[in-house]
């Protein structure tokens, strides 16, 4: 049984943490905020700013040809349907049932970017056992899915075109595929490329849309994953043993059109699904002109999003710099994919990140950020949102701070938990501490006492009551154990 010392303030020693807020050092950058003018051009179906949104690495396609211009017919398997439901009933129980939406990746033909722009079968190595075929076990998956808070959807590409792909000749007689002025074909760094003008004018892209939302309930998840969104092409260039990639554009010379008549067609692509009821998400926002319709990002490094943009406007897993202050939504692919042993001990990875990257950006990503600051001379950085929160970067280390109270430190974390109700604080700690002093924050309100639950991928266990003390609560944890805390 886990030791555990579960504290009246009264009769332990207890050691209290007072820490000033940290300082930023050297000269320092101040950029203040402006919320920028704002309308939706779609109808979203999620809140963004309050949904895990990831992926599940199923398979991987392998080739032979440095560009990839088609696979080799291996693949490697990571996951299969049964063991994806698994893992989602572990985040839903890890994550006290928030909302979540997870874009499987390498569900198609042989794994991950097989086939494309085809998207029309299912990678026969997911299948669960038991199931006649893969289209069956993805159909199951996400259906069972929605017990547990998630919506099951699909990571797709509209931009690559392989000589394999069931289109790739339909592709070539259509004149849909990206060439140079002088007629040649332009291959990316991943296959050849499509003009997304092309694709819609000659109807291919709403094709292959119905197509594949007729196969699968997509509608019903409401949201879909276009991977490598691109409005220009990252040419690869080949000097001696070096290869540099160059984003050119416009992407089709050859055929006279222009960035704007390609992310017109990007934005019809968009308006198309969400007529379908479908929100579209990307890698990040290709250009300002898609702030409004696209209500999610996976990559969020323009500065700009962040000083014009709310999380609600447009949403984030990923982050360049900016993220270490501003929060980063945990994806649970590289979590799952990457950690080795059991699914326990996969869920207790995604644990931990959920911990110390999630719950921070839940946290602040409902509030209107104020101003950033940036030391020149280093990555310590800083930002103010409303409600009195502050949050650091300094010394590699992230904090968080309500109206001068400590809320996370260095991987210690006591943060309401606003989704699961009021009065709910979830507590954290990556090295474990003993008789540690929590100030509750002011939204908190207490009768004197709390209980304690101990929360892993299995669920929450009843520990315990813990008296408040002078709007304080002392707790010992161990290393990677994480507690809700109900006021």
């Amino acid at each position: 049984m886990k030791k555990r010392i579960l504290l009246l303030a009264v009769t332990f020693y207890c050691i209290v943490f007072v820490q000033a807020q940290p300082q930023l050092t050297g000269q320092i950058d101040t950029l203040c905020f402006k919320q920028a003018d704002f309308q939706w051009h779609v109808t979203p179906r999620h809140d963004y700013s309050q949904t895990l949104m990831g992926k599940l690495f199923l398979s991987q396609a392998h080739w032979d040809e440095k560009f990839k211009l088609h696979d080799n017919g291996k693949q490697t398997n990571y996951m299969n349907c049964d063991e994806a439901l698994e893992a989602i009933i572990a985040m839903d129980n890890i994550t006290l049932h928030l909302p979540k939406i997870i874009y499987l990746v390498g569900w198609q033909y042989n794994g991950h970017d097989s086939k494309y722009p085809a998207f029309f079968e299912c990678n026969e190595a997911i299948k669960s056992p038991g199931d006649s075929t893969a289209y069956e076990s993805v159909l199951k998956l996400m259906a069972k899915a929605k017990k547990y808070n998630t919506a099951v959807s699909f990571h797709i590409n509209m931009f690559n075109c392989f000589e394999d792909s069931p289109l790739f000749e339909k592709y070539k007689k259509d004149d849909v595929l990206a060439r140079y002025e002088g007629g040649a074909y332009i291959h990316s760094d991943w296959g050849w490329t499509i003009s997304y003008a092309r694709d819609w004018t000659t109807g291919n892209a709403q094709e292959r849309l119905d197509k594949l939302c007729n196969l699968f309930p997509i509608s019903e998840s409401g949201t879909l994953h276009i991977d490598a969104f691109h409005s220009s092409i990252p040419v690869p260039v080949v000097e001696g043993d070096k290869v540099e990639i160059r984003n050119m554009t416009p992407i089709s010379p050859y055929h006279h059109l222009t960035k704007e008549d390609e992310v017109n067609a990007q934005l019809n692509i968009i308006k198309y699904l969400d007529a379908k009821g479908i929100d579209v998400t990307s890698e990040y926002c290709p250009v300002e002109d898609f702030v409004g319709y696209m209500p999610a990002v996976w990559h969020k490094h323009e500065q700009y999003l962040y000083l014009s943009r709310t999380e609600k406007q447009m949403g984030h897993t990923n982050a360049g710099t900016m993220g270490d202050v501003f929060g980063r939504n945990v994806n649970p692919e590289a979590v799952f994919k990457n950690t080795e042993g059991t699914m326990h001990d996969k869920a207790m990875a995604f644990k931990k990140e959920f911990c110390k990257s999630s719950l921070p950006y839940f946290y602040i990503s409902s509030l209107t950020p104020v101003f950033y600051l940036k030391s020149k001379s280093c990555n310590d950085a800083s930002a103010q949102f409303s409600g009195g929160v502050r949050t650091y970067f300094v010394d590699g280390k992230f904090s968080l701070y309500k109206e001068g109270i400590i809320l996370a430190d260095d991987g210690d974390i006591f943060i309401p938990a606003r989704w699961v109700g009021d009065n709910i604080v979830v507590a954290y700690s990556d090295k474990g501490y003993e008789n540690r002093v929590w100030t509750l924050p002011s939204e908190i309100k207490t009768n004197g006492k709390a209980k304690i639950y101990d929360i892993d991928p299995g669920g929450e266990h009843y520990v315990g009551i813990v008296k408040i003390k002078e709007g304080k609560v002392t707790l010992s944890l161990l290393a990677q154990e994480m507690i809700k805390i109900v006021f």
